[in-house]
């Protein structure tokens, strides 16, 4: 039901893309080129040498309006996944520019690069549909007049266990942060945004927490979890972007639920200047706002949900949907919503659990922290 869907579009909008559009991708071409090489990235070398075994004349970038005109060769780069075959490449196309109604070219054509996710052995439909809901959260905010970012990137399902991914540009991981011996994201924010007092810092902090409020609303109610350090991103206006929804409502990794419902690590905590900073206050008085709002919308993003019981999505385990609408607190008044959200915030904050489970993901993953 999902398949050929995305967040901005619908189904006959997505089923476009195939016969147009570098979708001809599925998992054996993919697990093909992998397992013949001695290690992932060998087998990624590989596929981009083969090109997935496609004609490149007359496709189109999926994500965009741009003629596809080559694969740029050995520009393949192993993604970090423990048990995936997530990869990234680099496509090379040509940007033909716009005319006007008079016939008059408005710009000129132009190559541009455009790089492009292939997972392969995940259901990427789940993905589409916590995009979907994302897109969903962004509406009803921006509705209400609240000032609160959300990225809905875009995913396409080539195959069941096959799809492409947008690339968040301008934008790393805390992971890589980590990797360049930058101890906490308030180091990151003086070195790339400089002087605390400066405006470009100011307007980056209100960048990260008018995001940071976002995709805590969202972790919470679709129950997001797997929120390590290679799935944060920040990007060069202060935003945080989560990627990567492989677990959301009743999975979890190891089908252990150790996560808090908020990523609210200490450094995080830091940056906001502490329970007495002003970022901190904003934050707590904007995740009520939000809360609020998608309350009082709740009926369309239940909908939403209910939509896809049916659709076999490991996430709809028994009690998934059940669970989704109990996270609304439909039991208790608006008014009672503040105390509850702080409740949450203050059992969410510089916790220990959160610490192991970034600490398991740095062992076993390699992931920094």
């Amino acid at each position: 039901m999902l398949e050929g869907v995305n967040d901005r579009g619908s189904k006959e909008e997505g089923a476009s893309y195939k016969d147009s559009s570098i979708n001809g991708v599925n998992k054996e071409d993919i697990l093909e080129g992998v397992n013949k090489a001695d290690t992932k990235q060998e087998g990624v070398n590989n596929l981009s040498d083969k090109q997935w075994g496609v004609s490149i004349q007359g496709l189109y970038f999926c994500f965009g309006t741009e003629e596809i005109v080559d694969i740029v060769k050995g520009s393949g780069r192993v993604l970090q996944s423990h048990a995936k075959v997530p990869y990234m490449i680099t496509l090379k196309c040509i940007n033909k520019g716009g005319v006007s109604n008079d016939g008059v070219i408005k710009t000129p054509c132009s190559y541009i690069y455009k790089r492009l996710i292939v997972k392969a052995g995940d259901d990427c439909r789940q993905d589409m549909l916590a995009l979907q809901l994302i897109q969903i959260f962004k509406d009803i905010f921006k509705k209400n007049n609240l000032d609160i970012f959300l990225y809905p990137y875009r995913v396409l399902c080539t195959d069941s266990e096959c799809g492409l991914i947008e690339v968040v540009e301008n934008a790393i991981t805390r992971d890589q942060i980590g990797r360049e011996k930058i101890n906490s994201l308030v180091d990151y924010f003086e070195l790339k945004f400089g002087f605390k007092e400066g405006e470009r810092y100011s307007k980056a902090l209100y960048n990260f927490v008018s995001s940071l409020v976002g995709y805590s609303l969202v972790v919470y109610f679709l129950n997001i979890k797997d929120r390590h350090n290679g799935n944060i991103l920040i990007d060069d206006d202060g935003y945080m972007i989560h990627i990567d929804f492989g677990f959301m409502f009743e999975t979890s990794p190891g089908n252990l639920s150790i996560e808090l419902p908020l990523k609210l690590t200490a450094e995080i905590f830091m940056l906001m200047g502490g329970y007495d900073g002003v970022a901190f206050k904003f934050y707590r008085e904007m995740m009520v706002k939000g809360f609020v709002a998608l309350r009082r919308s709740s009926k369309e993003i239940m909908y939403a949900v209910d939509c896809f019981k049916e659709s076999g999505l490991d996430c709809y385990r028994k009690g998934a949907v059940d669970n989704f609408y109990s996270r609304f607190m439909f039991d208790v008044g608006d008014n009672e919503i503040k105390e509850n959200v702080e409740k949450m915030i203050n059992g969410s904050c510089k916790k220990f659990r959160t610490w192991v489970y970034d600490k398991y993901q740095e062992v076993t993953n390699n992931i920094a922290f």
